[in-house]
């Protein structure tokens, strides 16, 4: 036998452990003017759905 300590076989424990990934908090707002543009359109197309719906309903509802 040798003076020297003998290592462990394969990978330390360590090896594997990374530190936690640091969430960032969400942005407040929008990053540009494109991304309110987008939100802006999206909110009409959403409401102009909802009022197609309502109407479809009002002259189902109405013909009886």
């Amino acid at each position: 036998m040798s003076d020297k300590t003998e290592k462990p076989m394969g990978l330390p424990p360590y090896y594997w452990a990374k530190p936690p990934v640091k969430r960032k908090p969400p942005t407040r707002g929008f990053v540009n003017k494109q991304q309110k543009q987008f939100y802006a359109i999206r909110i009409g197309f959403m409401l102009a759905k909802i009022a197609a719906a309502a109407a479809l309903v009002f002259l189902i509802v109405s013909r009886f």
